[in-house]
């Protein structure tokens, strides 16, 4: 008897648990991985077309989460094609780990123009020690790059100036952070291994600057023979959720190439609520509206959820949705804009900000990251990538 025609808590699950297993057995295969991949292809596009259509984020969580670990599985394979396209296009679980695909588009002379930093924080946090990121304390260690030293999530924009590949950078903040629109010449230098932000005394007052994050210093400490590294370079703060946001990034950008940077956290965060005052004090993550924590109870091990309960949560969870999409599309809005004032990326990268234990990479398996739901993760690719295809960034 097939329980699936017989028990209605069943429905549907055959159809997508087939294609996810099928999936496993394809990493199990001792093919090429370019084989494996078109081989699964298909089997990852239907398995996501097969959950939107049942938008149900709450009973089928975990066929989302399944889903993500098996599209990880290739995302470095993803990241070597793609570095030989006309606007490379980078996958990442760790934000960090864009860094080293970076320096691989430099290379390809495909890493230009101001870096757009969408994400719901700066991640120009600052390593311990400048050991395995510059040689000398004067240039970086692209070896050391590769080999992780940027080893941290919220260090990526910090790394990639190291570089000196960029020299403007524009961190895009989601409405609902407290930080302002504001910008400031700042520099980022090295002395005796340690690494520091500075700005002149008399740069713009930023009153959401962490006590040590940025030292504001007379005009004379402003001097490169003072350090051993040292790159100026300008930081701008916009929030970006508004057709008026956007013109803001059209006046700022001097270039027609701009690195686009996604951190999908832009679109939607689950940290806690917090006051002005505590996020001035420790930056503590806020959540998006709606979001919903954890799952509800189940009353009996032959029970789903119950039907109040369920409902509710899954509204809830719909609701998310709802205002992920609508802040996809005025992302998407806001880069036609830029389109067409002759403005374009010269790589892309999407870091998805969540964990991802059993992608067949022990590196990228870590506890906590999930700034960004795990089941949101598949959807968020499916909307960003259908956007960037009638962009024709991709």
């Amino acid at each position: 008897m097939d329980t699936e025609t017989t028990n209605p808590y069943n429905d549907g699950i055959k159809e997508i648990v087939e294609k996810l297993y099928k999936l496993r057995c394809i990493e199990c295969e001792k093919i090429e991985i370019n084989k494996k991949y078109k081989k699964a292809k298909p089997l990852i596009n239907s398995s996501l077309e097969i959950l939107i259509e049942r938008n149900d984020f709450l009973l089928f969580r975990p066929m989302w989460d399944e889903l993500h670990d098996r599209m990880v599985y290739y995302y470095d394979y993803l990241n070597e094609r793609n570095l030989s396209r006309k606007i490379p296009l980078f996958f990442t679980t760790l934000h960090n780990e864009a860094v080293k695909w970076w320096l691989a588009a430099k290379k390809r002379n495909k890493l230009s123009g101001t870096l757009i930093h969408f994400d719901t924080h700066d991640d120009m946090g600052l390593p311990d020690t400048s050991k395995y990121l510059l040689k000398n304390d004067s240039t970086l260690d692209e070896n050391g790059i590769i080999k992780g030293a940027c080893g941290q999530i919220y260090w990526p924009v910090t790394c990639i100036l190291l570089s000196k590949a960029i020299d403007h950078v524009i961190w895009a903040l989601p409405q609902w952070v407290y930080d302002d629109d504001n910008g400031f010449e700042q520099v980022l230098v090295c002395n005796n291994k340690t690494i520091e932000y500075i700005r002149s005394k008399k740069e713009n007052k930023d009153k959401f600057k962490l006590e040590g994050d940025i030292i504001s210093v007379p005009e004379k400490e402003l001097n490169p023979d003072l350090y051993t590294f040292y790159h100026p370079h300008r930081l701008d703060r916009i929030k970006l959720a508004t057709k008026t946001a956007w013109h803001k990034v059209e006046n700022i950008i001097d270039t027609n190439k701009f690195v686009l940077d996604i951190d999908l956290d832009f679109f939607v965060t689950n940290g806690t609520k917090a006051t002005l005052n505590t996020y001035k004090r420790d930056f503590t993550d806020l959540e998006s509206t709606g979001r919903v924590h954890g799952l509800p109870g189940k009353t009996t091990p032959r029970s789903i959820y119950d039907d109040k309960d369920g409902k509710t949560f899954n509204k809830n969870l719909q609701n998310e949705v709802k205002l992920i999409k609508k802040r996809v599309q005025i992302f998407l809005n806001g880069l036609q804009q830029l389109k067409d004032n002759g403005i374009t990326p010269s790589c892309i990268n999407i870091s998805d900000s969540t964990c991802s234990l059993f992608s067949g990479n022990y590196k990228r398996a870590v506890f906590t990251n999930e700034y960004t739901p795990k089941y949101y993760v598949p959807l968020l690719h499916f909307l960003l990538l259908e956007g960037f295809h009638n962009l024709n960034f991709y």
